[in-house]
Order: structure tokens, then C-alpha cells, then sequence
């Protein structure tokens, strides 16, 4: 990722860089406008000629369009930052589960082919148990089970399923009496 973090680096740089250039031309745009008003005062006084006018709005126009230009290139810069930082996390590797490494089948900086295994992991969020329970208490098991939902703070989800393909979804942590 050295690579990626200098380029990230040297984003950042000519991400300042145009928007202080922006800046520059919001108030050259500022400064344009002033001009161009005082020329408008003179010439309602008859002090100045239409050359003089047409020049002072030529000047601002061209001023607002290098704010855009400006502007469209702090975008490009931001979205080129955007790209280096999501090129930056796709080299992290992250599991879609919590677990734990049981295997690790490269080191850190080898090349792993696209597809090629990175390490072994254990599902430790996902318990998967069977148990027989006679009919008759298959309705105090999804009583509880539907009884037992305790918010996100609660104890892991649980869900009970029938051979009649019935599912109840509850929370760990019920007991049978």
C-alpha cells in the first residue's frame, strides 16, 4: 500500500493546490465585478468610451469561467482521491463474519493469485446445533422462542424450525421448564 498512500499524499497536495487556485479566481470574478461597475458609473457620466465597457464585461466573463474551470478541477482531483482511497481499502482483507484465523496459507506482502486461499477462518457468530423435540412441545419451544427477542443488546438469534418447514425466529438465552 506504500504506493497508494504516497499517491494519496500527493492527491492531497494538488487538492490544495486547486482550491487555493480556485480561491484566486473567486476574487479575481470579485475584483472584475468591481471594475466593471466603476466603468459603468463612468460611462453613465459620459467619462469613459464603450471600448473601455465591453472590455471590463469581456474581463469578467472570462474571470467566471476560469471559476468554473477552477472548481471543475477541485472536483476531478476529489474524485481521483476518492478512487486511490478505494483502491486503498481493497487491499484490506475482511471477512464478511466475525471469526478467528486457523490457517494462514501466505505472509504479509506475498502475492496471492486472484481466487488463491489467504488464510483459513472459523465462523465464531454462528452456532448451528440440532435437537429432537417431540411434537407435543414444539409449541412451548416457538412460544419461547418468539418470547425470547430481546433487542440488539440481547443474546444471538435463534431459529427453530419444524419438519411441517414452520420457522420461528427468537433469541438465545430461553430455557425450558
Amino acid at each position: 500500500d506504500t504506493r497508494l498512500k504516497l499517491e494519496l499524499a500527493a492527491n492531497a497536495a494538488s487538492l490544495d493546490a486547486a482550491t487555493a487556485t480556485a480561491g484566486e479566481r473567486e476574487a479575481t470574478v470579485a475584483r472584475e465585478e468591481r471594475d466593471l461597475e466603476l466603468v459603468r458609473k463612468a460611462a453613465a457620466q459620459g467619462g469613459t468610451n464603450q471600448r473601455e465597457l465591453s472590455d471590463a464585461e469581456s474581463a469578467l466573463a472570462v474571470a467566471r469561467a476560469q471559476v468554473a474551470q477552477a472548481r471543475a478541477a477541485v472536483v476531478v482531483i476529489e474524485q481521483q482521491r476518492a478512487l486511490l482511497a478505494s483502491r486503498l481499502a481493497d487491499l484490506d482483507i475482511r471477512a464478511p463474519f466475525d471469526g478467528v484465523v486457523t490457517v494462514r496459507h501466505t505472509e504479509m506482502g506475498a502475492w496471492v493469485s486472484e481466487g488463491g486461499p489467504v488464510a483459513d477462518l472459523i465462523d465464531t457468530g454462528t452456532l448451528e446445533a440440532w435437537f429432537e423435540v417431540p411434537q407435543e412441545l414444539l409449541a412451548a419451544a416457538n412460544e419461547l422462542a418468539a418470547g425470547s427477542r430481546r433487542g440488539p443488546a440481547g443474546p444471538p438469534p435463534i431459529a427453530i424450525e419444524a419438519g411441517t418447514d414452520l420457522v420461528v425466529v427468537g433469541r438465545a438465552g430461553i430455557g425450558l421448564d
